[in-house]
C-alpha cells in the first residue's frame, strides 16, 4: 500500500512477516501460545500501518515471507514488494536497492514490533537524512527498530552481520565507521519479542485506548 505524502521522495518501508504461528513472535508465544502472539503481531502491524496513513508518510509493505496465502493477501492487499535475500541483511539491502531505483532520494526502514514508535522519530529520520549518510535507531535490546539511508546503500552495513545477536547495533556501528559515513543516532526505542517486553509496553499505556495493540491485550487479558 502507497499514499503521497506532501515531501516527494521520502519513503517508509514496513518490514513484515506473514502473520504464521511458528514464524512471528516465536519468544512470545512461549508464554501466551502461538494464536495470541500471532493475533497481537497483526495489531503491531495495523497500529503501524495506521501511523504511517495519519502521518502522511509514502510507504511500502515489504513481506517476507513473499508468496502470501489468500487470507493474508485480504488482510495487506496485494500491493507490496516481496523481501528477497538468504538473510535479513540481503533483504533490507535489496528492497534500498529497489526504492532507490524507483527514483526514492530519502528511504528509511522499521521493523514491525514497534507499534507505538513515535511518528516524530520518522520525521526527524527524514530531515537528518538532508546532511547525514545513515540514520539508526537502537533498541534497548543490542538491535534497531530503524534504518534510514540517502541516495546509495552502503551493502557493507548488511553483511556478515550476527542477525539476531545482541551487539547487532554495535556490529553495524562499527562498519559504518569503517565506511566514514556520517551517522544521525535516534533516541532508544522498545521492540516487542517477550512477554517482558510486552509488559513494559502495557506499563506505557495504561491510560490509552487509542492501539489496537492495547484493546487485544486487554479484551484478552494477556
Amino acid at each position: 500500500m502507497k499514499i503521497q505524502n506532501n515531501v516527494m521522495n521520502n519513503l517508509v518501508l514496513l518490514f513484515v512477516k506473514q502473520p504464521i504461528a511458528g514464524l512471528v513472535k516465536t519468544r512470545l508465544a512461549k508464554k501466551i501460545g502461538d494464536k495470541a502472539a500471532t493475533e497481537l503481531y497483526k495489531c503491531f502491524v495495523e497500529d503501524l500501518l495506521e501511523k504511517l496513513k495519519v502521518n502522511g508518510f509514502d510507504f511500502r509493505i515489504c513481506l517476507w515471507p513473499p508468496d502470501p496465502p489468500e487470507d493474508i493477501r485480504n488482510w495487506l492487499g496485494t500491493d507490496y514488494w516481496p523481501q528477497e535475500g538468504d538473510d535479513l541483511g540481503q533483504r533490507m539491502r535489496n528492497v534500498f536497492l529497489r526504492a532507490f531505483s524507483n527514483s526514492e532520494e530519502k528511504v528509511v526502514l522499521i521493523g514491525s514490533d514497534i507499534p507505538d514508535v513515535p511518528a516524530e522519530y520518522l520525521f526527524e529520520s527524514f530531515d537528518a537524512l538532508e546532511n547525514c549518510d545513515i540514520v539508526l535507531g537502537p533498541c534497548h535490546d543490542g538491535g534497531y527498530y530503524l534504518i534510514g539511508l540517502s541516495k546509495k546503500v552502503p551493502e557493507m552495513i548488511f553483511e556478515q552481520i550476527d542477525w539476531g545477536a545482541k551487539n547487532v547495533y554495535d556490529q553495524t556501528l562499527s562498519k559504518i565507521k569503517q565506511l566514514r559515513l556520517k551517522l544521525y543516532e535516534l533516541p532508544k526505542w522498545f521492540d516487542i519479542d517477550t512477554y517482558e517486553d510486552l509488559l513494559q509496553f502495557q506499563q506505557r499505556h495504561k491510560s490509552s485506548e487509542a492501539l489496537k495493540t492495547i484493546k487485544m491485550i486487554r479484551q484478552w487479558q494477556i
